[in-house]
């Protein structure tokens, strides 16, 4: 998993414009300069990306505005959590269509909503996530070509199986990270 993660964030081709970065800047213009670091780090090619933040320091008000960077640019966003509460708030503060991580699972196996070179896929409250099955959605997202932005605490709640997939991952292709909490 932390190879493959390595690999990926060296691999390049979700590059979001300046152009479009400055039209989504200018729409929300109550950014942070954190959020809006965070978006371009998000939205600068890496085919991994990682952002880390406490409860309330504006993670999702940043996830909104960096899924209108990515549609704008021709990109699907797709987002997942482990559990339904997570992926429902992220659909709701977002805009980003989201389900349980088991629910993606479970759609993939089927052959269904399938991950394409064109598909971002936000994993929210990363942190929670076992190392086992990180280690899935990590193959999974570099096999189909697509990106694979990683939102969480690694200080938050840890997984109730084996691992810290977040930390090993966040402690290998780096990070924005949110400092200021606002709520």
């Amino acid at each position: 998993m932390a190879n493959r993660a390595i690999r990926m964030d060296r691999a390049s081709g979700f590059v979001v414009g300046t152009k479009i970065r400055d039209t989504v800047f200018a729409r929300h213009e109550s950014l942070s300069p954190e959020q809006k670091t965070a978006i371009e780090h998000v939205t600068s090619g890496e085919k991994i990306s990682a952002i880390v933040g406490r409860a309330g320091a504006g993670k999702a008000t940043m996830m909104k505005a960096a899924r209108e960077a990515w549609e704008s640019a021709g990109y699907r966003v797709l987002g997942a959590a482990l559990a339904g509460k997570a992926a429902e708030g992220l659909e709701k503060e977002a805009g980003i269509v989201s389900r349980t991580l088991a629910s993606w699972e479970l759609a993939w196996k089927n052959g269904r909503e399938l991950l394409d070179a064109r598909t971002v896929l936000v994993i929210d409250e990363a942190g929670m996530v076992a190392s086992k099955q990180m280690a899935q959605f990590v193959e999974a997202v570099s096999r189909a070509g697509a990106k694979l932005v990683l939102v969480g605490d690694p200080d938050q709640l840890q997984p109730i199986e084996a691992g810290a997939a977040f930390r090993a991952i966040v402690e290998r292709i780096g990070h924005a990270e949110f400092e200021t909490i606002y709520r």
